[in-house]
């Protein structure tokens, strides 16, 4: 910061004043946080909205698992667990419950069903607006414990753009 002196009639006055390089640098530093900023909040957003999806994906899990042991049998549908397909989130845009052969891909068994999450990718990155974000859930049984495994999109491409962005916001447990 620069000082400035005016003498006028034997007092001094002082006038404070940045400089343009002082006032540049300021502009720098403020323009390069926000770079670096941006992204990790955008990348921060988005994994936020994949872990409102996967804990839905948990309550519909633990309302399969009470069925099953209830009824000692599968569910046939949603509304037999209690659910239904309509969701109050904007980041999934359906489930279903996938009796024992895959409707969308006939050759896909489950012996005892699976669930299944479509999420909004535009809700997430509008960039990634045709990518398939369908993650399936897929119990199996041992020694009488029910265990949930996860299955990242059909469409999942590894090194393609869709699939970059689902190896970027899948959680560590899908495969």
């Amino acid at each position: 910061m620069t000082i400035l002196f005016k003498k006028n009639k034997n007092k001094l006055k002082f006038k404070q004043a940045f400089t343009i390089i002082e006032l540049m640098i300021t502009m720098i530093i403020l323009s390069i946080t926000a770079a670096i900023a941006t992204p990790v909040y955008s990348s921060y957003v988005q994994k936020a909205k994949i872990n409102e999806a996967m804990r839905y994906a948990k309550s519909m899990q633990n309302a399969y698992a009470t069925y099953y042991a209830l009824n000692g049998t599968t569910p046939n549908t949603l509304n037999d667990m209690g659910l239904t397909s309509a969701t109050s989130t904007t980041t999934i845009s359906s489930i279903q419950y996938i009796p024992s052969i895959d409707p969308d891909d006939g050759s896909i068994s489950y012996p005892l069903g699976a669930l299944r999450i479509n999420i909004n990718p535009g809700s997430i990155n509008s960039s990634f607006v045709g990518c398939d974000l369908n993650y399936r859930f897929i119990p199996t049984i041992n020694n009488n414990i029910m265990e949930w495994s996860c299955q990242k999109p059909a469409s999942y491409l590894s090194g393609s753009s869709c699939g970059n962005f689902i190896d970027k916001i899948s959680p560590s447990n899908c495969n």
